[in-house]
């Protein structure tokens, strides 16, 4: 990333117009603030995308006193983000079980087992499914651990 690069002298040029725009860490979760960096940072030719506006909003944490001390840069963090998804799947599933019965006609038995149920299904055994129509209803990160 291009802005990590940078010398300490522009670090500390781009944290004073974040602190003329921003007061804390939590202004850059705010709607329209995103919006508000990129146009400033691109005053200076800089292309605001979620690495580089990540390390923006580090380099904010890491340097409250960035006009009397040495720019702490940002470096770069390994995670894993799991993540929980709620959805409803339909599923189609074709079970086989072995039926004795004096009906000679297949759909005799059939309309037997429709009208008086003679045998559950999950009596069975499963021998194929499919699945189809999924849809998710929600997402929400789970657990974020650092590598």
């Amino acid at each position: 990333m291009r802005i990590s690069k940078l010398t300490q002298k522009n670090l500390r040029l781009i944290l004073k117009m974040l602190h003329e725009e921003v007061r804390n860490k939590n202004d850059f979760f705010k709607s329209g603030s995103r919006k508000i960096v990129a146009e400033k940072m691109s005053l200076i030719n800089f292309t605001i995308n979620n690495d580089a506006y990540c390390f923006l909003i580090q380099l904010f944490i890491d340097n409250p006193n960035y006009q009397t001390e040495d720019i702490i840069v940002p470096k770069i963090n390994e995670y894993v983000i799991t993540t929980k998804r709620l959805a409803t799947i339909d599923v189609r599933e074709f079970w086989e079980s072995e039926v004795s019965s004096y009906l000679k006609n297949e759909n005799d038995l059939k309309e037997m087992q429709e009208v008086y149920d003679i045998i559950d299904w999950w009596d069975g055994e499963k021998v194929d499914s499919d699945e189809y129509n999924e849809d998710t209803i929600e997402t929400e990160i789970y657990e974020i651990n650092k590598l």
